[in-house]
């Protein structure tokens, strides 16, 4: 169902790059990408998710025009009201939830951190590995030029 919701928005929106977390999507981002669509691997670790929290977090605290809008969404409320985190000395962050065992989960408030760090570094969709179509080394067949 994943999968399918996917690539039905990849087919009405302008999508330049999909982030995944490959920890327990692995095969989803496989069949991505064998379907060419622009897969980024993007892990959650504070190394690559300080910068999105972190922005994030001064835009929901912003009292100007960069504050953080999204439409109301109660299971994405939900994530956000579970997630934890605090700035480390070296600067990093991480949301996390209060145990690995915890029902209250918060999967859309990573998700969203992570579709904020492809937009603050669009250099990702730069790195998507693009399979080259046998259209394009072979020519169209039985085509005339």
């Amino acid at each position: 169902t994943i999968q399918e919701d996917i690539e039905l928005w990849w087919n009405l929106f302008d999508v330049r790059a999909i982030g995944a977390d490959p920890a327990m999507a692995g095969q989803l981002m496989q069949n991505l990408e064998d379907k060419r669509l622009p897969i980024v691997k993007y892990v959650n670790k504070a190394y690559m998710m300080s910068a999105p929290v972190d922005d994030l977090m001064a835009r929901a605290h912003a009292e100007s025009e960069a504050q953080l809008l999204w439409y109301p969404n109660p299971v994405l409320d939900w994530c956000f009201s579970n997630a934890h985190g605090e700035k480390r000395k070296d600067g990093t962050i991480l949301m996390f939830k209060e145990s690995e065992s915890s029902v209250y989960k918060i999967d859309g408030a990573v998700a969203t951190a992570i579709a904020n760090g492809l937009r603050l570094n669009p250099e990702f969709a730069n790195k998507v590995r693009k399979k080259r179509s046998i259209y394009e080394d072979r020519g169209l067949h039985g085509a005339t030029t």
